[in-house]
């Protein structure tokens, strides 16, 4: 768990980290360049643990972590909720393995403003899962989807990345989606390869109102594909869902973008072998490993599933 000192988007200016009530895990401030330290070449393996109901350690937690940390070639494997979560912050943060996560695999709330790239995530069947709803992203944007604007919404530009589902309908009790993404949530994605979900995204919002509405241009996509999902690209839309948004616009608005690649460069099985992705995967040139097919090379990389 790393605390600091940057903004974050919530009613107070900083709070103690949830679940817990001890002062010593206070978050939040006003210092955007604020500095954690530096994590690289890490592996965090097997962790999470539930505080109370609803309400878990993840792989690596970041609340309110400043433009001044340096993070960077971290694997979190076989965790028991989130691999990945910020709440608030403007760290940037690049070359993440998430593999076997509890629940979602990249999960950004709390005014989390920042960029990240080669970014990889896949889950290894439906054993290891804790959630009833486990996503690939999972962007929020303000606490408890309340208005608190001015304050910034999430925003996160994610470019070069893979994420890989079980490509088992129906295993959860719901759908499995690449992407969910709440109200007052922004973000662009670039060069991002989604395959082996249920749905690839759906959008939401909190109370189904205007003012919850995701604003038309919210999010944006390019150069990105999808593949091997076993419905559709866009979650079918319900009455209390996203207030009539179209899940899938960003895509079909973007550039360069292919709902269904045919034929496929690699499959869901090149995701998942116990050795980690296969040669298809890094050379494919698509999402985590555009323009570079080395960088989960090394001895800070495992897959050992126990």
């Amino acid at each position: 768990m790393l605390l600091g000192n940057a903004p974050i988007t919530a009613s107070t200016t900083s709070k103690i980290f949830e679940g817990l009530t001890d002062t010593d895990f206070t978050y939040g401030g006003s210092d955007a360049e604020d500095s954690s330290g530096t994590m690289q070449y890490v592996r965090i393996e097997f962790g999470g643990w539930n505080i109370l109901p609803d309400k878990e350690i993840n792989g690596l937690s970041m609340g309110a972590v400043g433009s001044g940390t340096t993070l960077d070639h971290i694997m979190v494997s076989n965790t028991r909720d989130d691999c990945f979560e910020w709440w608030g912050g403007t760290v940037d943060a690049s070359y993440l393995i998430c593999n076997n996560a509890g629940d979602d695999m990249f999960d950004a709330d709390e005014g989390y403003v920042a960029a990240g790239e080669y970014w990889f995530g896949r889950r290894v069947g439906a054993g290891a899962v804790s959630s009833a709803d486990p996503a690939g992203f999972e962007w929020d944007g303000t606490e408890s989807g309340v208005n608190l604007m001015p304050k910034p919404p999430t925003h996160v530009t994610a470019t070069n990345v893979t994420l890989c589902g079980t490509g088992v309908s129906g295993a959860f009790t719901n759908p499995e989606y690449g992407m969910v993404l709440r109200e007052r949530a922004t973000g662009a994605f670039d060069t991002v390869a989604l395959l082996g979900f249920e749905y690839g995204i759906d959008t939401r919002t909190n109370t189904n109102t205007a003012a919850d509405a995701i604003a038309a241009d919210a999010f944006g996509m390019d150069n990105s594909a999808f593949w091997a999902l076993a419905n559709t690209v866009s979650a079918p839309d319900s009455s209390n869902n996203d207030n009539g948004y179209v899940d899938d616009s960003f895509v079909t608005d973007g550039v360069n973008n292919d709902k269904d690649l045919d034929p496929a460069p690699f499959t869901l099985e090149d995701c998942q072998t116990v050795s980690g992705p296969t040669d298809a995967v890094k050379e494919s040139d698509l999402g985590a490993f555009s323009g570079d097919a080395t960088w989960m090379d090394g001895r800070w990389v495992d897959w050992s599933p126990n």
